[in-house]
């Protein structure tokens, strides 16, 4: 425990803040610079969510590896209890990139539309990826959606208890953790939250026994949780990026520990520098989504004030002699 608590802290005094300065520069560093709720609406989270996946492919899992022979449901099946449905598969060399060679027509008993093709290679692409790429693009949006550039931490003097006093503080707050996740559902957060929900029922995938050629059957994901934005009161599904709706049991993660975890994984596995570069590539795509998103939302006005202005109006303002110039005047003294 005091060897992750110190690690944590190092990650939060060390690259995390380095990250974080390197974000809040130039226009971020004022509140005009972020992102209102309004821009960062579901939508726009949605767009962000599916940039995510292809900025940060190189530190995602490869997959898939296979391609889809048949597929069949088992909906109205009256001897399952659960309908369930069913890929049939056949590993392949190397990473299947193209939908439409994910699903092979010629086997298939049921032919898939384009759309569908799409939708079965990205739930097979982006299953187990939600734990690098949702994290990552949470920590971002918090600071995009954020009103201030406040110091990351206060400055601490540094001394030979420094680590022991970071160590025995964390070491309390693990043990509050139960008041730690209420408070987190107290105050969700601001507009975007990171959360953790149950695996929604995904398909079981059929690979043929190499050996006896009998049918094995595969779980298409190794986690029952999955990582899942929150934007406002709306949660938004990880691999589609659709509005979850009905009853669903959900645990409020915290953004930095989570990206810790994540990062500590990859630096235990020796890949910390390939992981950060990643990242930092990411944050520059990142801040220039936001730069064009900020910049519809004062076309997306202007053009609403222009459907809602008068034509002589409008020429009056232009030439310095509508009822608004008049007001704008009488304000500066002209």
């Amino acid at each position: 425990m005091s060897k992750l608590a110190n690690a944590y802290a190092k990650f939060r005094d060390g690259w995390l803040k380095t990250l974080r300065n390197t974000w809040f520069v130039g226009p971020y560093a004022k509140p005009g610079g972020c992102l209102t709720p309004t821009e960062a609406s579901h939508e726009w989270c949605k767009h962000m969510q599916n940039v995510a996946y292809k900025e940060l492919q190189m530190i995602e899992y490869q997959t898939p590896r296979f391609v889809v022979t048949n597929f069949a449901t088992a909906e109205n099946d009256k001897n399952v209890t659960l309908g369930l449905t069913t890929w049939a598969c056949t590993e392949v060399d190397g990473v299947v990139v193209d939908p439409q060679k994910f699903v092979y027509d010629k086997t298939c008993t049921k032919k898939a539309a384009r759309r569908q093709k799409e939708t079965m290679h990205r739930i097979a692409r982006r299953i187990d990826n939600d734990w690098i790429v949702i994290p990552i693009l949470s920590l971002f949006l918090r600071w995009a959606t954020s009103k201030t550039a406040k110091e990351f931490d206060v400055p601490i003097t540094q001394n030979v208890d420094h680590e022991a006093n970071l160590t025995f503080e964390l070491e309390i707050d693990m043990v509050q953790a139960g008041t730690q996740m209420q408070c987190l559902r107290d105050n969700g957060g601001g507009h975007i939250g990171l959360i953790e929900i149950d695996t929604p029922r995904m398909p079981v995938l059929q690979f043929a026994n190499k050996d006896t050629g009998t049918p094995m059957h595969l779980a298409i994901t190794r986690f029952e949780k999955m990582n899942a934005l929150r934007v406002g009161n709306r949660l938004i599904d990880p691999i589609h990026g659709n509005s979850m709706s009905g009853k669903r049991r959900v645990n409020v993660l915290d953004v930095e520990l989570t990206m810790f975890l994540l990062w500590n994984w990859y630096t235990d596995q020796g890949h910390a520098a390939a992981f950060e570069a990643v990242v930092y590539g990411f944050m520059k795509k990142f801040r220039a989504e936001v730069a064009e998103q900020k910049e519809k939302t004062k076309e997306a006005v202007y053009d609403a004030v222009l459907q809602n202005m008068d034509l002589d109006d409008l020429v009056a303002e232009i030439e310095g002699t509508g009822p608004n110039t008049a007001k704008t005047n009488e304000k500066t003294g002209k």
